[in-house]
């Protein structure tokens, strides 16, 4: 925990993904989900199930893998930064529309492992 603490303190510090205001201070859920047979990562401040009510599209199906609550949005959406950022561009799907939007967070290859690796503070 002390060392995910020190990574976020230096995300925060190297700011260059944008406007954060809306997530700050506000619950936030990290999740990772698998969709066909792709998944994606990625932030919202409703459920999961909420979230995906509408943004599906035809035969699509999810399933959640795992999802990380954080009080201060700004944490989760720093992190789903830096972590999409370190993401394989081979591994970045590139088909047809899966989802209403956010199609640029599916990923081709299961990075779960990785993933908590950075939840664990354990990458910097």
């Amino acid at each position: 925990m002390k060392k995910q603490k020190k990574l976020l303190s230096e995300l925060h510090k190297n700011n260059n993904y944008g406007s954060i205001s809306f997530f700050r201070n506000r619950k936030t859920i990290l999740y990772y989900i698998k969709i066909n047979e792709y998944y994606k990562i990625s932030i919202t401040t409703r459920s999961v199930k909420e979230r995906y009510s509408s943004e599906i599209i035809g035969q699509t199906d999810y399933k959640i893998i795992k999802e990380w609550v954080f009080d201060d949005g700004v944490d989760a959406f720093m992190l789903e930064k830096q972590i999409l950022n370190n993401i394989n561009d081979k591994d970045k799907y590139k088909g047809e529309k899966l989802l209403r939007s956010g199609n640029s967070e599916i990923i081709t290859k299961d990075y779960i492992n990785i993933i908590e690796n950075y939840i664990n503070g354990l990458v910097p």
